[in-house]
């Protein structure tokens, strides 16, 4: 039987069927095909005369197109076109797309290009090794960007070609890891993944396995006949390896009437071959070969590339159960050249060392970057071992300069604190001073009117007024100047000493607020007594009932200290 041929071919990578028109042959342990591996879903170009209306309006945009980035889409798009009637201009628009995304370094449709000319030689030369070649090209650079859609169409490309090599073991890694990549993208179309590993298990003949997958398929591929078709193919051909050729029937039959229905004759002309070939298994040779004559029938009207593998393995069993060896020998030779003309040996050790060579450089450009990345870490660790040592030396400066002008303007502060006190000392001594003087002034005009009264007898008649006005006046202005100076000198000092006390001690009596004017400024109780010309017993007694009156009888609070901090 012939390789299907379906792939990922619009612009968005989004799945359009297209029949190959040169299909290639399966080996021979191939012989479900390629059809259950690579199933995508999509629009059939029905005619040349579709194609080519496609063709010319893409080529009419082309023309009217400058700008590099449509341009090279637009390429893409026109080689995907001719890929499957004309090899030559498929070829010519994919190296144009090559050469501009190399140009203007688009990675992403470089990746397209490489892909496009891979599909050349996979559905037209049949040459998998070249194929494989652009794929693993096209899927390096897909893993380089993150493409994960491209990546998703490279995984299934690499699979279908190990598939075809019968190398399962790849081809199911290789789905996996499509299937892998279809999940991140919720891709609708990941029933296909699952199609494709479906069939790496009935080779395998691990069916159990195969339905899980299978029924999987059918689940998500619903909407789809054409899928559904091929996954009753699959389910025909698990109960065929199991020996149920009856259940085997009944399910070409579903696929059968699906596509009629679809309608899609080749790939009833395949789904007759595999009918024809149970019935040969049976012994049933008529059926078989009427089979074989209905594909016929519909290969002629409807030319297909499934046919001849088909025909002559199963007219190689006809022959054979009618005994006519040589014809059968015939065909067998016929059906071996086809089978050897896909791969010979040279081409799959070509194609295993494109993968080993992939693997190497993709190992390589893993071990590359994990250099870089080391001297990156490196790089970064002593950037940021600098920055810290920087900040750590600056902090270092930067604390020693603030402990220096920290330690300044406490200096400064306390110069100044000093002078401050300095001053304040030596205006307080200063009042003192002037306190004393007054008094002892004060006391001198107290003397001299205490003379002058006791005098004012032996004046004569006529000066005894005069003097008696002179005795009013010293009296009258004495105190008042007294107080009234040191009033002034005091609050020049303690602006708000009176206010601060009377808040919290607004009983106080003016003699009371004198007498913590002069303990605020430190006095004696001597000096106290000889200012306002008391007692010193008198001025004790005084402090006493203030102590009292400020609440300060039962402690040890000095009476000084308290007042002080008014």
């Amino acid at each position: 039987m012939l390789r299907s041929c379906f792939f990922l071919c619009n612009a968005q990578n989004l799945p359009i069927l297209a029949p190959c028109k040169k299909a290639s042959l399966m080996i021979g342990r191939m012989k479900f095909g390629f059809l259950l591996v690579s199933i995508i879903l999509a629009t059939v170009l029905d005619s040349q005369g579709q194609r080519q209306t496609s063709i010319d309006s893409l080529l009419h945009q082309l023309a009217l197109c400058s700008e590099d980035s449509t341009r090279v889409n637009l390429l893409n798009s026109i080689s995907r076109t001719y890929l499957y009637f004309n090899k030559e201009q498929a070829q010519i628009f994919a190296q144009q797309a090559y050469d501009i995304s190399e140009k203007n370094g688009s990675l992403k449709t470089k990746a397209n290009a490489l892909d496009n000319m891979g599909h050349i030689h996979f559905y037209n030369d049949e040459n998998l090794v070249l194929a494989s070649q652009y794929y693993l090209q096209a899927m390096s650079i897909r893993e380089q960007i993150n493409d994960l859609e491209g990546m998703a169409s490279s995984y299934n490309q690499m699979g279908n070609i190990n598939y075809l090599q019968g190398d399962y073991e790849k081809a199911e890694a290789y789905y996996l890891q499509n299937l892998a990549t279809a999940r991140k993208l919720k891709h609708p179309n990941k029933f296909l993944s699952y199609s494709n590993l479906t069939s790496i298990y009935i080779k395998r003949e691990e069916f159990e396995k195969a339905r899980r997958y299978l029924d999987t398929s059918i689940r998500l591929s619903r909407d789809y006949a054409n899928a559904t078709a091929v996954n009753y193919i699959q389910m025909a051909e698990i109960h065929q390896k199991m020996n149920d050729y009856d259940s085997a029937l009944f399910w070409y039959d579903k696929s059968m009437e699906l596509c009629r229905q679809i309608p899609d004759s080749s790939r009833m002309i395949y789904v007759a071959n595999l009918k024809a070939r149970i019935y040969a298994l049976k012994g049933d040779m008529h059926q078989a070969e009427s089979l074989v004559n209905y594909a016929a029938e519909i290969e002629i009207r409807h030319p297909s590339f499934y046919q001849k593998e088909f025909f002559l393995e199963i007219k190689a069993m006809i022959h054979e159960s009618r005994k006519e060896f040589e014809l059968a020998n015939q065909a067998h030779k016929d059906l071996i050249a086809i089978k050897d003309s896909i791969l010979s040996r040279e081409s799959i050790k070509k194609l295993a060392t494109l993968e080993y060579e992939y693997q190497l450089e993709k190992d390589q450009k893993i071990r590359d970057l994990a250099a870089r990345q080391k001297r990156l870490k490196s790089s970064i660790l002593i950037l940021l071992l600098t920055v810290s040592g920087l900040m750590i030396l600056f902090l270092f400066y930067w604390q020693k300069n603030k402990a220096k002008t920290a330690r300044l303007e406490k200096e400064k502060l306390a110069l100044q604190t000093g002078k401050l006190e300095s001053e304040l000392d030596h205006r307080q001594k200063e009042i003192t001073s002037n306190l004393l003087r007054l008094a002892e002034k004060d006391e001198i005009i107290n003397d001299v009117v205490l003379k002058l009264k006791r005098s004012s007898m032996s004046f004569k008649k006529e000066n005894r007024e005069l003097i008696q006005n002179i005795i009013s006046e010293l009296e009258s202005n004495t105190s008042s100047d007294f107080w009234e100076s040191f009033e002034h000198s005091f609050l020049k000092i303690h602006t708000n000493f009176y206010n601060n006390i009377e808040v919290k001690h607004p009983d106080l009596t003016p003699n009371e607020r004198r007498l913590c004017a002069f303990l605020k400024l430190n006095l004696s109780t001597k000096d106290i007594a000889s200012i306002i010309h008391l007692p010193v017993a008198s001025v004790e007694t005084a402090r006493v009932r203030l102590r009292k009156k400020l609440g300060l009888s039962n402690t040890k609070t000095s009476l000084v200290q308290y007042i002080a901090q008014f």
